[in-house]
Protein backbone atom coordinates (compact mmCIF):
# COMPACT_ATOMS: atom_id res chain seq x y z
CA UNK A 1 0.00 0.00 0.00
CA UNK A 2 1.22 3.45 -1.44
CA UNK A 3 1.51 6.11 0.99
CA UNK A 4 -0.27 9.63 1.06
CA UNK A 5 2.94 11.66 0.29
CA UNK A 6 3.85 9.22 -2.14
CA UNK A 7 0.24 9.45 -4.06
CA UNK A 8 0.49 13.07 -3.65
CA UNK A 9 4.40 13.23 -5.02
CA UNK A 10 2.79 10.85 -8.39
CA UNK A 11 0.29 13.09 -8.92
CA UNK A 12 1.83 16.15 -9.12
CA UNK A 13 5.06 15.10 -11.57
CA UNK A 14 3.76 12.37 -13.50
CA UNK A 15 -0.08 13.75 -13.49
CA UNK A 16 -1.28 10.75 -12.24
CA UNK A 17 -5.01 10.63 -12.07
CA UNK A 18 -4.94 7.27 -10.50
CA UNK A 19 -2.94 8.17 -7.44
CA UNK A 20 -5.22 10.85 -6.85
CA UNK A 21 -8.40 8.36 -7.68
CA UNK A 22 -6.63 6.22 -4.90
CA UNK A 23 -6.01 9.09 -2.18
CA UNK A 24 -9.64 9.96 -2.32
CA UNK A 25 -11.37 7.06 -1.25
CA UNK A 26 -8.84 6.48 1.83
CA UNK A 27 -9.49 10.04 2.85
CA UNK A 28 -13.68 10.30 2.10
CA UNK A 29 -14.64 8.76 5.73
CA UNK A 30 -12.71 10.63 7.51
CA UNK A 31 -13.59 13.86 5.68
CA UNK A 32 -17.40 13.02 5.59
CA UNK A 33 -17.67 12.43 8.89
CA UNK A 34 -15.88 15.25 10.67
CA UNK A 35 -17.79 17.32 8.21
CA UNK A 36 -20.79 15.82 9.10
CA UNK A 37 -20.21 16.58 13.26
CA UNK A 38 -19.25 20.09 12.51
CA UNK A 39 -22.30 21.12 10.18
CA UNK A 40 -24.56 19.25 13.26
CA UNK A 41 -25.41 16.33 11.12
CA UNK A 42 -27.30 18.09 8.10
CA UNK A 43 -26.16 15.28 5.84
CA UNK A 44 -26.84 16.93 2.51
CA UNK A 45 -24.27 19.89 3.74
CA UNK A 46 -21.81 17.27 5.28
CA UNK A 47 -21.91 15.89 1.66
CA UNK A 48 -21.11 19.16 0.05
CA UNK A 49 -18.77 20.46 2.61
CA UNK A 50 -16.67 16.91 1.91
CA UNK A 51 -16.71 17.33 -1.74
CA UNK A 52 -15.02 20.53 -1.52
CA UNK A 53 -12.72 19.95 0.77
CA UNK A 54 -11.66 16.09 -1.12
CA UNK A 55 -11.08 18.26 -4.47
CA UNK A 56 -8.77 20.97 -2.94
CA UNK A 57 -5.69 18.24 -2.44
CA UNK A 58 -5.76 18.04 -6.20
CA UNK A 59 -5.80 22.29 -6.62
CA UNK A 60 -3.00 22.38 -3.79
CA UNK A 61 -0.92 19.49 -4.54
CA UNK A 62 2.44 20.66 -5.28
CA UNK A 63 1.90 22.72 -1.56
CA UNK A 64 0.94 19.26 0.18
CA UNK A 65 3.61 17.28 -1.46
CA UNK A 66 6.28 18.46 1.44
CA UNK A 67 3.35 16.61 4.14
CA UNK A 68 4.36 12.74 4.95
CA UNK A 69 0.51 13.30 5.81
CA UNK A 70 -2.13 14.70 4.85
CA UNK A 71 -5.02 13.76 7.52
CA UNK A 72 -4.33 16.35 9.65
CA UNK A 73 -4.48 19.40 6.69
CA UNK A 74 -8.10 17.25 5.52
CA UNK A 75 -9.19 18.03 8.74
CA UNK A 76 -8.61 21.14 9.71
CA UNK A 77 -9.83 21.97 5.94
CA UNK A 78 -12.57 20.31 6.85
CA UNK A 79 -13.21 22.12 10.17
CA UNK A 80 -13.00 26.12 7.79
CA UNK A 81 -14.77 24.66 5.11
CA UNK A 82 -17.47 23.34 7.60
CA UNK A 83 -17.92 26.49 9.23
CA UNK A 84 -17.97 28.61 6.07
CA UNK A 85 -21.06 26.25 5.13
CA UNK A 86 -22.85 26.91 8.29
CA UNK A 87 -22.57 30.80 8.59
CA UNK A 88 -23.66 30.34 4.57
CA UNK A 89 -26.86 28.02 5.54
CA UNK A 90 -27.90 30.34 8.07
CA UNK A 91 -27.77 34.21 6.10
CA UNK A 92 -29.50 31.91 3.47
CA UNK A 93 -31.57 30.43 6.17
CA UNK A 94 -35.77 31.20 7.48
CA UNK A 95 -36.79 34.59 8.70
CA UNK A 96 -36.73 34.34 12.36
CA UNK A 97 -40.23 34.84 12.97
CA UNK A 98 -42.99 32.87 11.02
CA UNK A 99 -44.85 35.63 10.27
CA UNK A 100 -42.18 38.31 8.71
CA UNK A 101 -43.29 39.75 5.44
CA UNK A 102 -40.36 39.26 2.79
CA UNK A 103 -37.89 42.41 2.86
CA UNK A 104 -38.67 43.01 7.01
CA UNK A 105 -36.67 42.20 9.64
CA UNK A 106 -39.29 41.60 11.70
CA UNK A 107 -42.84 41.62 11.90
CA UNK A 108 -45.30 44.99 12.71
CA UNK A 109 -46.18 44.83 16.29
CA UNK A 110 -49.82 44.91 16.65
CA UNK A 111 -51.01 48.02 18.25
CA UNK A 112 -51.75 47.46 21.87
CA UNK A 113 -54.89 49.30 22.83
CA UNK A 114 -56.68 47.43 19.44
CA UNK A 115 -55.50 44.09 19.76
CA UNK A 116 -55.10 43.67 23.97
CA UNK A 117 -55.71 40.51 26.01
CA UNK A 118 -54.34 38.62 22.56
CA UNK A 119 -51.43 36.72 22.70
CA UNK A 120 -48.40 38.42 21.23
Amino acid sequence: MTDDAELLRRHVHERSETAFAELVPRKAGLVYSAALRQVGGDTLLAQDVSQSVLIDPARKAKQLTDRPEITSWLHTSTRFAARKAVRAKERRGAPRHPFTPPGRSRPRRRSPSLFRGWPA
